[in-house]
């Protein structure tokens, strides 16, 4: 059964996606085969008309949502910066020069680091939140909302911190949305399972 969707974005879609009809993409094959991601590939599938609503598939989905947790997290906070989306609650640059953020570090290295910082994931929401809300799609909505789940679950886990305004309840049901998609990236399933944990302790304790 379809969770209660949350009222406020983002929030994780309740209608079913078709899939396209086109031929099998170059990030499908990679996929299946379990191949790295083409940089190439992704970029074909994030080139959208700025007033065409995509249509994705899982597929796509899947393949893109693992190039961006690959992704050097800082070019995204100064590219945002240029689109008028710096205005992030804790503060970007004080997020940036707290954790020692290189150019290098990919959101995957942020979310998986030993000693997670706090800021960064809150950073991670929120360019998350806005992707899922910009007009100009730049990637599937899905999987901004993934990001932003998978942030959210990462701070809970371990920081024990609550990063949303969402309650628990409605968090459980984002990340049991995310559970879902069955996108095949087990570090962050790994992580949503633990945070689901920890949540239905919380809410049956």
């Amino acid at each position: 059964m379809t969770p209660h969707t949350p009222h406020t974005p983002p929030t994780p879609p309740t209608h079913h996606t078709p899939s396209r009809t086109s031929p099998k993409t170059a990030a499908e094959h990679a996929t299946a085969t379990h191949a790295e991601p083409d940089p190439q590939a992704v970029a074909r599938l994030m080139a959208i008309e700025p007033d065409h609503d995509p249509v994705w598939d899982g597929m796509d989905a899947a393949y893109i949502y693992e190039h961006q947790l690959n992704s050097p997290l800082l070019p995204d906070l100064q590219m945002c910066e240029t689109v008028h989306m710096r205005q992030i609650d804790c503060g970007v640059d004080q997020a940036v020069n707290e954790a020692g953020l290189t150019s290098k570090q990919t959101y995957a290295d942020v979310i998986f680091a030993s000693d997670v910082s706090l800021p960064l994931l809150q950073t991670i929401k929120e360019l998350a939140k806005r992707w899922r809300n910009a007009e100009g799609v730049m990637y599937p909505r899905d999987v901004a909302s993934g990001l932003y789940y998978v942030a959210v679950a990462c701070a809970l886990v371990k920081r024990n911190e609550a990063i949303s305004s969402f309650d628990l309840a409605t968090i459980r049901e984002g990340l049991v949305w995310l559970q879902e998609q069955n996108w095949g990236h087990a570090p962050t399933d790994a992580l949503v399972a633990a945070a689901l944990d920890q949540i239905d302790q919380s809410l049956n304790g």
